[in-house]
């Protein structure tokens, strides 16, 4: 059988063969251990979370114990399967001559038959003093600018509306709500923010049942911190979030860099310790047995010209295990301290909206798929589809990367490489989906929002799915014939290490040329296609601003960082390949053309940017931090030259962009968005003396009027019901007798507007309580970006309704 270069484990190659042998324990850092299980518990909470609330049973003590016995479950699982695979593993086969390990120092063949990666390893972990300063380095940055939390207790926005559903969870149990103002038969006509909502994003889903807009998985998690430690533990779950995320990513960028610097050498290398080197001096001596010494020269000086050959494309060299080390270290702290200090991710991760759980569930299951390739366990590879199926539950585009890892199966099904962790990853995936799919798609739940989202139907993501998997099928002989006969069309032309070179150089070359065209038109998009507008609802034609999607971005991120996420990609693409480099690029470029093309979002900064926080942000900078970490490993060469012409100026890029991004961010930490809005709702509450009052809200013109920040806000997070008044002042006094008639053991407020009395004819009205305060609010803009707070003046009075 022809032999197939693949990316192996550790960032090498193999060739299959017949040959078998033990393989050696796989290694996982305790940096690694400790940042992937506490994602990993975290995301397990969250879902059972939300599987409670949806069960209506949430309450801090059934978190805890299913948690603890899913976690028991998992872990018995684990190591039951691998129980049963060591006990139907194969004994090694013994050693005709030499021992593996000797034959490997002579570069001879060594391979397993398994499909490379995928053999049955032992894994342990080791402590890398290094790795966990490092990343106690990193937590403590990002601690510094995350933490506090934003106390939002506004429900003018996505990340109210989230606070006031986890509110509600924690306090009745179950994601839905009965609307008791929606009953007929104690309010004929109960007045409607828009159609179908009785405020934004508290949407009534049948009869009086509310099922607030947005997916609940990160409402759920929230309850869960409501419950541990009221409104402050809420806050933090963000922050903690984007801890973990910047860590994660760091860990994921330090694993794959070092791993393919730090692999086997290429085919033909001298001493590389790879099977396919091992293979090509086979080769040599073959033809020498049947040829003579001329075949033999003839090969051997192929093997040579490859060596010479793969110098050049390492981009840096053929490298020691200590500068592979030392390239991973810097290239994960290089990350994670550009993500930790960008404004978008500072703003999110202290902005209690769902962005930043996607963004850690998202970077999570990149750490598994990462580890998964790195040490060939499967264990990993089922973490990551878990939380790949979480991360759908979170939001409703986490379906495009479900879609992206759907094609990548696809991909693996026609190249033979569908091995026993990419069924993990099924298997992780399926545990999660069904409740995923019930969630988008079930009327009960958020099936409206889904397609108003642009999520296909369920039938169509089943037919996208199964035909990409057909096509995968369909294309395996195909793939096998190509395969075969290149390989013996230049099998005496050509060795194994050049043929499989020449094929990535091209590849790669086409991959930057794809992406450097696509950037150029994302640029020039504006002057070959004009301004791009868009019909919205009730708006009317208005700028999408998505012909300068780039060029906004790059406020943020700085256009130097762009052209270093393109080194970062050259790095990837024109040396030997490696699997967990790709994996990173193949799972936030596509997205970040995705959202570049129609970001489908409010226009107004800050809130324009949050679509590129989950994937596409993490994505770019991990790009440019393998860049740097590539280059800045140039200083730990004994040779001058590469430290003053690699090491030196990538040390003074990395500097001048965390001076871009440092007084970008710094003002955000001293920032609270939107406090002492609890303390507001917390007041109108106190006013119902412990029973479940009704308010009433004038209609006011758009935006951050009292109208718009406390009445949903109030209603679910504390409770107390509240509902809009007409329009029509008219209306008013039979509106007010109707919530008399229907709620008569409760206390009725209206809302007015500084301290001017309401008119309402017949119905009597004693001042409550005036509320006069103001919120700190970042300031919105759509053409620069925001950089500096403002305030909200708050001033209403609560009015009691007397009795007759």
């Amino acid at each position: 059988m022809a032999a197939l270069v693949v990316p192996e484990a550790d960032g090498g190659v193999s060739v299959p063969s017949d040959d078998r042998g033990e393989a050696r324990p796989a290694t996982v850092w305790l940096s690694e251990a400790i940042v992937g299980g506490l994602v990993l518990v975290v995301s397990l909470v969250a879902w059972v979370s939300l599987a409670l609330a949806d069960l209506g049973a949430h309450s801090l003590a059934a978190v805890a114990a299913t948690t603890a016995c899913l976690a028991v479950a998992v872990a018995g699982a684990v190591l039951g399967l691998r129980a049963l695979s060591a006990a139907r593993r194969r004994p090694p086969r013994e050693p005709a001559a030499d021992e593996p390990g000797e034959a490997e120092e002579r570069g001879e063949t060594v391979a397993s038959g398994e499909v490379p990666g995928s053999s049955r390893r032992r894994v342990r972990i080791r402590v890398d003093p290094a790795g966990l300063v490092m990343i106690a380095g990193i937590a403590a940055l990002a601690g510094f600018f995350f933490f506090p939390g934003f106390a939002y207790g506004a429900a003018d926005k996505d990340p109210g509306g989230y606070v006031a559903h986890g509110m509600e969870i924690a306090r009745t149990g179950g994601y839905s709500l009965r609307d008791p103002a929606s009953d007929p038969s104690r309010v004929p006509d109960v007045e409607m923010a828009s159609p179908g909502a009785r405020f934004p994003g508290v949407w009534i889903s049948h009869d009086d049942v509310v099922v607030p807009q947005f997916y609940a998985l990160w409402p759920a998690l929230l309850a869960t911190a409501a419950d541990i430690g009221g409104e402050h533990a809420l806050t933090q779950v963000a922050p903690l979030c984007g801890l973990l995320a910047v860590c994660t990513l760091t860990l994921v960028v330090r694993r794959a860099v070092t791993g393919a610097l730090g692999g086997a050498a290429p085919p033909g290398a001298a001493r590389a310790g790879s099977a396919a080197g091992g293979a090509d001096r086979a080769a040599a001596d073959r033809a020498a047995a049947t040829t003579g010494a001329a075949a033999a020269e003839q090969m051997t000086s192929r093997c040579g010209r490859a060596e010479r050959t793969w110098a050049w494309f390492r981009l840096v060299g053929r490298t020691s295990s200590r500068y592979a080390g030392a390239a991973g270290l810097f290239a994960g702290a290089a990350t994670g301290a550009l993500l930790a200090t960008n404004m978008l991710q500072v703003w999110q991760a202290k902005y209690p909206s769902s962005e930043i759980s996607a963004q850690m569930l998202f970077v999570g299951a990149l750490f598994g798929v990462v580890l998964a390739l790195a040490t060939g366990s499967w264990p990993p590879a089922a973490m990551a589809g878990v939380l790949a199926g979480i991360g759908f539950l979170d939001r409703a585009d986490g379906m495009l990367t479900l879609l992206l890892a759907a094609a990548a199966g696809a991909v693996l099904v026609a190249v033979r490489r569908f091995d026993r962790r990419a069924v993990a990853f099924a298997a992780g995936l399926g545990a999660v989906l069904p409740h995923a799919l019930w969630q988008a798609y079930s009327p009960d739940a958020n099936r409206d929002y889904t397609l108003i989202n642009g999520i296909p139907d369920l039938p169509v993501i089943a037919g996208i799915v199964g035909t990409l998997f057909a096509a995968g099928l369909l294309a395996r002989p195909v793939v096998g014939r190509m395969i075969t006969s290149r390989a013996a069309r230049q099998r005496h032309t050509v060795s194994q290490a050049e043929r499989n070179r020449r094929i990535q150089l091209v590849t790669g070359l086409g991959v930057l040329l794809v992406v450097a065209g696509l950037f150029a038109l994302g640029v020039l998009r504006g002057r070959l296609f004009g301004a791009d507008y868009k019909d919205f609802e009730g708006l009317g034609r208005q700028r999408t601003y998505d012909e300068q999607s780039l060029d906004r971005l790059a406020w943020f991120v700085s256009r130097p960082a762009f052209l270093l996420a393109f080194a970062g990609l050259a790095v990837v693409a024109l040396r030997r390949w490696n699997a967990m480099l790709w994996a990173v690029v193949l799972s936030t470029l596509p997205l970040l053309a995705v959202y570049a093309w129609h970001t489908h979002n409010s226009v107004r900064l800050m809130w324009w940017a949050r679509r590129y926080v989950p994937v596409a942000l993490p994505g770019l900078l991990a790009l440019a931090g393998i860049a740097l970490g590539v280059a800045l490993a140039a200083l730990t060469v004994r040779r001058l030259p590469p430290r003053l012409v690699v090491g030196l100026p990538a040390a003074t890029a990395l500097g001048g962009l965390l001076a871009f991004a440092l007084p970008q961010s710094l003002p955000l930490r001293h920032h609270h968005e939107m406090g002492g809005s609890f303390a507001v709702t917390a007041e109108l509450a106190a006013l119902a003396d412990g029973r479940e009052g009704v308010y009433l809200w004038p209609r006011e013109p758009c935006c951050l009027t009292e109208s718009d920040l406390f009445p949903a806000a109030l209603w679910l997070g504390r409770g107390q019901l509240s509902a809009l008044l007409p329009g029509d002042e008219s209306d008013w006094p039979d509106y007010v007798a109707d919530f008399f008639r229907g709620f008569p053991d409760s206390p009725v407020f209206v809302i007015g507007s500084g301290a001017d009395r309401p008119r309402i004819p017949g119905v009597g009205l004693v001042a409550a309580r005036r509320i006069v305060t103001s919120l700190p609010f970042w300031e919105e803009r759509e053409t620069s970006r925001p950089d500096h707070a403002t305030s909200i003046p708050v001033d209403f009075t609560v009015w009691r309704v007397l009795r007759p």
